[in-house]
């Protein structure tokens, strides 16, 4: 029953990633007009549409994700040998398994948004220097970090939006 959980879950958190993939590099202005001209067919829009509807498959990620995590903990007290005194929760144990837990993937995160920002600082200078090309819903949002040492070691310290931006173009980096 977890492994299908999870698997739900999975899913959910790929619905998101495609809606984040649709908002930034196949909504806007482009695809607006192309759709005014008739060159996209109406069929194509209808197969964007419904990831609009993002807040229902990231309210299943968080709820699913909290009861997954939590199933296991209690699992595992609930195995433990009754006769033993119960394990007194430890910070330095939590803050040990979320580090290994995330941190690999923090720095793979951080590696790829480095590379892919100096293809895309190469290919197209003008989008990163003042976001033409994006929906001026993505452009709003759009804040392009330059990648300084400074905000690349607030972002391995896992402190990026707090005392300073997320490094380049990879604004989920919050969700680590």
């Amino acid at each position: 029953m977890l492994l299908l959980l999870d698997a739900l879950r999975g899913l959910a958190a790929l619905f998101v990633v495609l809606h984040h993939a649709c908002s930034l590099l196949w909504r806007g202005e482009a695809l607006d007009a192309a759709i005014q001209a008739g060159a996209v067919p109406g069929w194509a829009l209808a197969l964007l549409n419904p990831l609009d509807f993002v807040r229902v498959p990231v309210m299943l990620f968080f709820i699913l994700s909290g009861f997954c995590i939590h199933y296991r903990q209690a699992t595992s007290l609930a195995a433990w040998d009754r006769v033993s005194p119960v394990p007194v929760p430890s910070w330095s144990a939590f803050a040990w398994r979320r580090l290994i837990r995330l941190y690999p993937v923090l720095l793979f995160a951080l590696a790829l948004t480095l590379a892919l920002d100096a293809v895309g600082r190469t290919a197209n200078p003008a989008l990163y220097a003042n976001g033409l090309g994006w929906s001026p819903k993505v452009r709003q949002g759009l804040h392009i970090s330059e990648p300084t040492l400074d905000v690349l070691l607030a972002n391995l310290l896992m402190q990026a939006e707090i005392v300073r931006p997320h490094l380049g173009s990879n604004g989920p980096l919050w969700s680590l």
